[in-house]
């Protein structure tokens, strides 16, 4: 059950929706892996917005980001009722998972880190929370990028993918973004759009084969 906030929030949902594609371009999100960071126990408020939890004082740190779409198959079909999740680094690199348990910085109290809803009756969904960044993790680097999973209403099936920042410098090194294809690469790519100062905003048709 959706808190008074994040219904409010999720009313805003028909504001910045992409133009709907013709079925031929559509391209599945890629199936990549959940990663070893994944919540292994769920903060208090799980909603749509991670930037604010519920009574804080104050933001979460980083710049914030509207991600908002539409859930659909890929004949272009909307699939409402359709459960997203949607966890990641905070602006320090660092994940709320307890297995991310040292890092150079603490970890910011004040991000949610990661966020559930479901998609309304067209569809569509909407998430506030911070443009993602990039981290060390076991030698390696990853480029910015934000963990989801979508829960299919009409085969119960589950998709979990990672979402990409488009055109990022730090996209070149990463080993898992390049094991896509261009089609594949462009599906999980936002595109982010100025919205005032240390703000954007990106919409994306979450697409599911």
């Amino acid at each position: 059950m959706f808190s008074r906030r994040q219904i409010g929030y999720m009313g805003l949902g028909g504001l910045l929706l992409p133009a709907v594609a013709r079925a031929a371009d559509l391209a599945a999100l890629p199936r990549q892996t959940e990663g070893p960071y994944y919540p292994d126990t769920f903060p208090m408020d799980t909603d749509n917005d991670l930037v604010r939890i519920a009574d804080a004082a104050r933001d979460a740190g980083g710049e914030i980001l509207e991600l908002s779409g539409i859930v659909r198959d890929v004949s272009g079909r909307p699939l409402p009722g359709a459960g997203i999740e949607i966890w990641q680094a905070d602006a320090g690199g660092r994940y709320i998972a307890t297995a991310d348990s040292s890092g150079p910085v603490p970890k910011d109290a004040w991000f949610q880190g990661y966020g559930r809803m479901t998609a309304d009756a067209d569809g569509a969904y909407r998430f506030r929370t911070i443009r993602p960044v990039s981290y060390g993790l076991g030698g390696f680097s990853r480029c910015p990028h934000i963990h989801i999973k979508l829960h299919r209403p009409d085969t119960r099936r589950i998709i979990t993918s990672q979402l990409y920042v488009k055109d990022d410098p730090e996209n070149a090194a990463d080993w898992l973004f390049n094991r896509l294809t261009q089609s594949e690469k462009a599906a999980a790519s936002m595109v982010l759009i100025p919205a005032g100062e240390a703000r954007w905003r990106t919409a994306l048709d979450l697409v599911v084969g």
